[in-house]
């Protein structure tokens, strides 16, 4: 967490310093602000083609191998299945957490890797954007 910490102040400081104080914007407050590529690559294909309203969080979402970059940018939160299960966990113990309930989860892909597989998975499996909103559009099942 400490140095998960310090790389972002340290950014912070060299931004503010050189002048281009909204590479803080972009980067280290990238995950908490909306779409963009770092977000869709690392956040969105989490959730992707899961299955919908399941109790059971392996089902539900999906953990995937970040490079160390993304990992530090995506707050550690590749570890996403672990996070929704056991949401005390603190984000900067979720790879070590990971390790010790490994034997439980599924395999983690690699995120690029993954990517491809939902772009062939997502049209088989929703069909047409409007059938998608159909059968799983906002607030179906609650």
């Amino acid at each position: 967490a400490i140095l998960s910490l310090i790389f972002h102040l340290f950014f912070a400081a060299i931004s503010i310093y050189t002048g281009y104080w909204f590479l803080i914007i972009l980067i280290t407050l990238a995950p908490f602000y909306g779409p963009g590529v770092h977000t869709y690559i690392c956040g969105i294909l989490q959730h992707a083609c899961c299955e919908a309203n399941n109790p059971d969080f392996r089902i539900l979402c999906n953990t995937v191998k970040l490079d160390p970059i993304s990992s530090i940018l995506y707050w550690h939160m590749e570890y996403h299945t672990e996070h929704h299960m056991y949401a005390s966990v603190p984000c900067y113990n979720l790879k070590n957490f990971s390790k010790h309930i490994e034997g439980q989860m599924p395999e983690k892909e690699n995120a690029v890797s993954k990517l491809f597989k939902l772009a062939r998975l997502s049209p088989v499996k929703f069909g047409s954007p409007a059938k998608w909103r159909e059968d799983f559009g906002r607030f179906k099942g609650f």
